[in-house]
């Protein structure tokens, strides 16, 4: 290997490195995001209250479904609010009755 390819070679090691550093350092910053997120997600929240808060990723019951929150909210009702989304439907052996 000649000079003139031995600094090329560096000049792409060097870019690669530059590069692998770049998304080393946006991943790192994603992770850290979804780890804050996950803080208060995907977690129980109870049958569900009428004025009670619920926060992005909690689930509830009512009326015999199971529903997810899709973003945070105080007084918004399963069904009829697009903060819910609907994961479980009451099935045919249901109660219809919140577990308590």
């Amino acid at each position: 290997m000649n000079q003139a390819e031995s600094d090329q070679l560096r000049d792409l090691l060097v870019e690669l490195v530059r590069h692998l550093d770049q998304k080393d350092r946006e991943l790192a910053r994603r992770i850290e995001a979804l780890e804050q997120r996950s803080a208060h997600a995907l977690a129980w929240a109870g049958p569900w209250k009428s004025g009670k808060r619920y926060r992005e990723g909690q689930f509830t019951q009512k009326d015999g479904g199971l529903w997810m929150c899709l973003a945070d909210t105080e007084g918004a009702t399963p069904g009829r609010s697009p903060h819910w989304k609907l994961l479980v439907k009451r099935g045919a052996f249901s109660n219809g009755k919140d577990a308590r």
